[in-house]
């Protein structure tokens, strides 16, 4: 009896050592070593993330749809063309020798309908005002009509009355095949960047003046400061850093005035955008500053307004923001 007993103690033991042992055990599909690291997902926290190193692609005009593009063109996809908008193409190969070939920018695409400005021949200044034309290379209004990722402009040049016709293909995200019918011959274009401008310009960074923000239709941008040849300089990038935009037609700053002191951006004639507030002092003389305000315009271009910031240093009220923003909130 007592034998009997002893035998079911111990077969009920060893059944409960073995289930124990097979629910506790770890499939070998699971063990995370160096070569097969866990496949648990992971979630990237942007909510303290830099917007000065990492500003997303600005957001494009109400023409066109703003989303973030693909690195490439999927075959048999639909081209998202706000990839190609607020950017300045150039055939980098020509942009050293004396004949630049063209430059272009496209303001939007609508409808298959492209809306643009280009250069006959030299660098871009496609943000001028017209009665600068003259100052530099031969403008043109570019319009043309875009199908299966091909696009057919026509140019008319505004002081030459050149005219002619380009065809566009949008080979990639930062690639546009650009085909002259009178030259019979394709050129490779790339977006603009800021080291181009270094490169070609002479570009010299101030980043402690540089900033990212917010700007309305232009959505998350780089706004840069800069110095060319004693004078100051002043663009938007994107994060790639292709140049979206250059102040270089008004910005009103001699050559003795090159110490940035503020930047500024808000609305100050109440129109909903933010305006630009740029404070700059003499490197010589630290009394000697000047003001300019940069007002933003609907579709994203920007105003410098001579007769306004004349108003703002004759009055003295151009040595600080607050200064700055009292008086304008009186004229608006």
């Amino acid at each position: 009896m007592k034998k009997n007993l002893l035998i079911k103690i111990l077969m009920l033991f060893i059944m409960t050592i073995s289930i124990c042992l097979t629910g506790c055990s770890v499939p070998s599909d699971f063990v995370a070593d160096k070569n097969h690291p866990s496949q648990t997902s992971q979630t990237k926290d942007t909510s303290t993330e830099n917007l000065t190193t990492s500003p997303s692609q600005p957001t494009p005009t109400e023409s066109v749809t703003a989303t973030k593009p693909s690195s490439s063109q999927s075959e048999g996809s639909a081209t998202n063309y706000s990839q190609y908008i607020h950017k300045i193409w150039i055939d980098h190969s020509q942009m050293k020798s004396e004949d630049q070939n063209m430059s272009f920018y496209i303001s939007s695409i609508t409808k298959g309908k492209l809306v643009g400005k280009c250069t006959i021949n030299g660098l871009h200044a496609y943000c001028w005002p017209p009665s600068d034309y003259a100052m530099g290379a031969d403008y043109a209004d570019l319009t043309g009509t875009i199908k299966n990722g091909i696009a057919i402009c026509d140019y008319d040049a505004i002081s030459s009355n050149a005219r002619g016709t380009y065809q566009l293909t949008f080979k990639s995200e930062r690639e546009i095949e650009v085909f002259s019918p009178i030259l019979s011959k394709s050129y490779k274009y790339e977006p603009y960047t800021l080291k181009d401008e270094m490169d070609l310009q002479g570009l010299i960074l101030n980043k402690n003046q540089s900033f990212a923000e917010n700007l309305n239709s232009w959505g998350n941008v780089n706004f840069v400061s800069g110095e060319i040849e004693n004078y100051l300089k002043f663009y938007l990038t994107n994060e790639e850093g292709d140049m979206l935009y250059d102040f270089d037609y008004g910005v009103d700053m001699d050559t003795d005035i090159k110490v940035i002191r503020t930047v500024s951006f808000q609305d100050v004639n109440k129109d909903g955008l933010k305006d630009i507030i740029i404070i700059a002092a003499s490197n010589n003389d630290s009394s000697k500053v000047k003001a300019e305000v940069i007002l933003q315009q609907a579709g994203g271009l920007f105003d410098v307004n001579v007769k306004l910031n004349k108003e703002i240093n004759n009055s003295g009220n151009y040595k600080d923001v607050k200064a700055i923003t009292y008086y304008l909130s009186k004229k608006f």
